[in-house]
């Protein structure tokens, strides 16, 4: 209910992010609506129109761009078209220990459920050497492990 009351507003003095999005859309503001309907959107299980959203937001930045590129991702995986998955983008936008290693693990898992076990053993190794201190690091050997054993 909270997501669709943040989209939608609640009908009298909040008009919702969708609207925000749409009627303001030429601001800072609008597009960073853009960015929060996607989300509301995604987590009412709408990826279509999450996408919409997603698309919409513009920026450049190096915390908000490449969580959205992330979010594009899920929905893409949601809807199995992997392909068109935006994780590799997210993290190398990123390109910082807390949110580069997160992208880069969802990318090599969809690397390896489609069965790309070369690409995935790469991700994992960028992850160990790229970004050791991250927590994801931590574990990755296992995953590692795991792409050689199946290749």
């Amino acid at each position: 209910d909270s997501f669709a009351l943040a989209l939608n507003g609640n009908g009298a003095d909040y008009i919702g992010f969708e609207a925000i999005a749409n009627e303001y859309s030429h601001t800072d503001a609008g597009n960073l609506a853009a960015a929060y309907a996607g989300i509301c959107y995604f987590n009412l299980g709408n990826n279509d129109e999450a996408l919409n959203y997603f698309k919409k937001f513009k920026a450049d930045d190096k915390f908000v761009s490449p969580n959205v590129l992330g979010m594009i991702g899920n929905c893409y995986a949601n809807m199995d078209q992997t392909a068109d998955a935006t994780f590799e983008k997210a993290a190398k936008k990123a390109d910082n220990v807390l949110f580069s290693p997160f992208y880069l693990q969802k990318a090599a898992t969809i690397a390896e459920a489609t069965g790309d076990y070369n690409k995935a053993l790469a991700l994992y190794n960028q992850i160990k050497n790229d970004y050791a201190t991250s927590s994801i690091a931590r574990d990755i050997d296992k995953y590692i492990e795991r792409a050689q054993a199946k290749l």
